[in-house]
């Protein structure tokens, strides 16, 4: 952190509200939907009330029972011991009720839910009201035997026939969802990758008339290649690479020798021998606010705007420093993110280039494959926040660059040592 950036806070904090035009500045409004505090605090303690009264029941009557009885399973429990008895229905009850609550949820979002969702849900809702009704009959059959009845055959072979089938089906129901995205993005592949194969032919006739464009693939398993999507989509990489830099903004791309050519006497070069150089990493979604800790929200009300401020700038500069060059900060109070990104901007303090939804909208209460993981980070979020200048290295685009040790594209674990980040074509760690 510069020296002085101490006094732009305070500087910053007299001036109020006003002196920065904050509706203007808002982009983005983060909306948040939860229940209140209270009522999701009391939720929890209303269902543990009848499983303590199970729990409670199950352990008086385990140990009220005779030795010589215990440990038989619910077809050979000799249910004329009042305990035994006791402990079977107490399970079985709290069994019925658990069931009956897991198929009311399952049946609300199953109405407000799209195939192949809501088809998975309602088998799962059909096979829970199947073991609902399975287990009462189950219930019912151990009060008969409690009371010295004959069970009914029917009833004992219905439960039995019952819970048969719809345990099956509950299986498949919550499993139905994930194997149908599966097989569709299994379709998506094989689709692509005719695709791919199909024009091959053109790849070769490119990479002969222009070698020095060719680009060196990742090495990788041919087995792998065969089985998932990098058998389609291959990470690339310029071996020997070089990024030109001017002002704020990228010049050139290519191979060094060339870029070499390109540079002016005298330039400084960060040379990175044996690391991999790649478009500064976007977070879009971060909570500066947040310290991270057990209850940030929590802590975040009860810290005056001056110390939220120090504890945002200090936030900002370790996200910079890791690599992080832009980042979208979703929710913050009184403008002081709005303030954070101004300071950056004008130098005062370092930190990445800020986007902001200013003060969130909430509900009274309420909460605040390798390749492509790097795609999700870099070029992706740059388009999902409409950022055109950011997000890969090419000519026109922000010199967002940071350098690590390694190849990040077959090893991720390379992003956790940064050895360069430059900001805006200013170097802010080497």
């Amino acid at each position: 952190m510069r020296p002085g950036w101490r006094d732009w806070l305070a500087a910053e904090l007299e001036k109020g509200p006003a002196a920065h035009g904050w509706v203007e500045d808002q982009r983005w409004t983060h909306l948040v939907s939860a229940e209140e505090r209270s009522r999701a605090r009391r939720r929890p303690r209303w269902e543990a009330l009848p499983l303590a009264a199970a729990v409670l029941v199950l352990t008086v009557s385990t140990f009220a029972t005779p030795a010589h009885v215990r440990g038989r399973d619910f077809a050979t429990a000799d249910m004329t011991q009042t305990p035994v008895a006791l402990f079977f229905v107490a399970a079985l009850l709290y069994l019925v009720y658990a069931l009956a609550s897991a198929l009311w949820w399952t049946v609300r979002y199953a109405r407000i839910s799209l195939r192949p969702l809501a088809t998975g849900l309602w088998l799962t809702a059909g096979a829970l009201a199947g073991m609902t009704v399975a287990n009462a009959g189950r219930l019912g059959l151990d009060v008969m035997r409690w009371h010295g009845e004959q069970a009914s055959a029917w009833l004992t072979y219905g439960t039995q026939g019952l819970l048969g089938l719809v345990v099956p089906v509950f299986i498949v129901g919550v499993t139905y969802a994930d194997v149908m995205m599966r097989m569709a993005s299994a379709r998506v592949w094989l689709q692509h990758r005719r695709a791919y194969r199909r024009l091959r032919p053109l790849w070769d006739i490119l990479h002969e008339a222009f070698p020095q464009d060719a680009l060196s693939r990742v090495p990788s398993n041919g087995w792998r290649d065969f089985l998932s999507l990098r058998g389609t989509h291959y990470p690339y990489y310029i071996k020997d690479g070089a990024v030109l830099v001017r002002g704020d903004r990228i010049a050139a791309v290519g191979p060094r020798e060339q870029i070499e050519r390109l540079a002016p006497e005298g330039l400084s070069v960060t040379a990175v021998p044996e690391g991999t150089l790649l478009p500064g990493l976007i977070d879009s979604h971060v909570h500066l606010t947040l310290d991270g800790g057990n209850d940030p929200i929590e802590t975040a009300r009860q810290t005056g705007d001056e110390a939220l401020l120090e504890g945002m700038a200090e936030r900002a500069q370790q996200l910079l420093y890791s690599g992080v060059t832009t980042v979208r900060d979703l929710a913050d109070r009184n403008g002081l993110a709005i303030r954070l990104r101004d300071a950056i901007a004008k130098e005062t303090i370092r930190g990445p280039r800020i986007l902001f939804s200013a003060t969130a909208l909430t509900s009274p209460g309420s909460h605040l494959h390798y390749a492509k993981i790097l795609d999700m980070v870099t070029t992706d979020a740059a388009q999902t926040l409409g950022i055109t200048d950011a997000g890969q290295l090419a000519e026109g685009q922000l010199a967002d660059l940071i350098a690590v040790d390694g190849d990040p594209l077959s090893d991720l674990g390379a992003l956790r040592d940064i050895r360069i980040v430059v900001a805006g074509g200013k170097t802010v760690r080497s």
